[in-house]
Order: C-alpha cells, then structure tokens, then sequence
C-alpha cells in the first residue's frame, strides 16, 4: 500500500468458487505520530457500488492497515478469509 489511492476490493469481486467476496479494513496508528497535532493519522475508506472498497492514505505518518477478505461457505465448500497487513 502507497501514499494515495488504492483499491483494495474489486467491483463484484468473487473467490474461484463464485461465492462474493466481503472485505473489512482497519488500521492502527503510530503512537509517535498518533500523538502530533498537525498530522491526520488517519485512512480515508471509501465503499463504493456493487463491493467496491478503496483506501486513500492522505498524509506520511506511520499506519498500520488490516485488510481481511471474507466469503460464505457453501455446501460444497469451505469458508474463506485471509487478511493482509500494510505498513504505510
């Protein structure tokens, strides 16, 4: 992940099996950073249609972002998550 724009869920996103794709972000700041006055610590989380999810990291203070996918299970198959860890 970058300063700026990322999209990190894709319109209609599906796993192979064709189960949609959920997504969940959270981030936690730098406490040095965190603790500055000037400093928006802080991503901008966009949802948009149809599951669309971007994240828009405005300024350069130290971030730590949590994306984790989800999808249901079926009969046939098993639920899916796996997260991924940025540092901005």
């Amino acid at each position: 992940m970058r300063i700026g724009t990322t999209v990190v869920n894709t319109k209609k996103a599906k796993t192979k099996q064709g189960t949609p794709m959920r997504v969940t972000v959270t981030w936690r700041s730098n406490r040095n950073s965190a603790t500055r006055g000037d400093l928006l610590c802080r991503p901008v989380i966009k949802k948009g249609p149809k599951r669309k999810v971007t994240v828009i990291v405005a300024d350069s203070c130290r971030l730590r972002v949590t994306v984790t996918y989800r999808a249901a299970g079926t009969r046939t198959y098993m639920a899916y998550k796996n997260s991924f860890t940025y540092k901005v």
